[in-house]
């Protein structure tokens, strides 16, 4: 089975994603759930488990991105945060996937 294939499997069975610390293939998992959650096409939780701060950066990018109007608030608190794996999962049974009209 190839990398799309177990990426499918695991989109179609999942209830939600997290990313763990990780290097490149964590964050091209994270990159390519969060667009289909911004264009409606994924209701499922995503976040983050930003242990020791971690994600902190990363997370202060996307804050940046909004103040520079390339991504809408909503689209940013799509992405959920925790430092510990309860935290998240309890943002996780709260979520609610946002409705957001287009840019145009």
């Amino acid at each position: 089975m190839g990398r799309h294939e177990r990426k499918q499997m695991t989109f179609d069975l999942s209830g939600g994603f997290t990313a763990l610390p990780g290097g490149m293939g964590t964050m091209d998992g994270l990159f390519e759930v969060l667009p289909w959650a911004q264009l409606g096409h994924l209701s499922k939780p995503c976040g983050v488990l930003s242990v020791s701060g971690y994600w902190d950066k990363l997370l202060e990018f996307l804050d940046h991105c909004v103040g520079q109007r390339f991504v809408r608030q909503a689209h940013r608190d799509m992405l959920l945060e925790g430092t510990s794996a309860h935290e998240l999962i309890e943002q996780f049974r709260e979520y609610e996937s946002p409705r957001v009209g287009k840019w145009f």
